[in-house]
């Protein structure tokens, strides 16, 4: 006999639904907290230094005679989109792999 405590079950279906609402919450739910912490402030990281980007491509958008053609704010936005588009996927794999594994008994 072993004194292993059972080990609970996780959803792969609210992993993966948790990270694609906020990078690091499916993390937190399979029990990686460490990870899920590092995703959220990378996110939160991402969003505010891609905030200015985003007003001024969206004001070039709305109003276009009155928005400053910003080269560099158009590239940022596009590079700030890119990273959370790719740490939002990271996030939404990671998190429904771990459910698996944890389901398996291989974590």
């Amino acid at each position: 006999m072993t004194d292993e405590a059972p080990v609970k079950k996780k959803s792969p279906l609210i992993a993966l639904v948790l990270s694609g609402f906020l990078p690091g919450l499916g993390q937190l739910y399979t029990r990686q907290p460490l990870k899920g912490i590092i995703l959220l402030v990378l996110y939160i990281a991402i969003t505010i230094l891609g905030f200015e980007p985003f007003q001024t491509v969206f004001q070039a958008v709305t109003a276009p005679e009155t928005a400053v053609q910003d080269k560099q704010a158009f590239i940022l936005f596009f590079v700030y989109t890119m990273a959370t588009l790719v740490l939002l996927l990271y996030a939404m794999f990671d998190a429904f792999s771990r459910a698996n594994k944890i389901n398996s008994g291989a974590a």
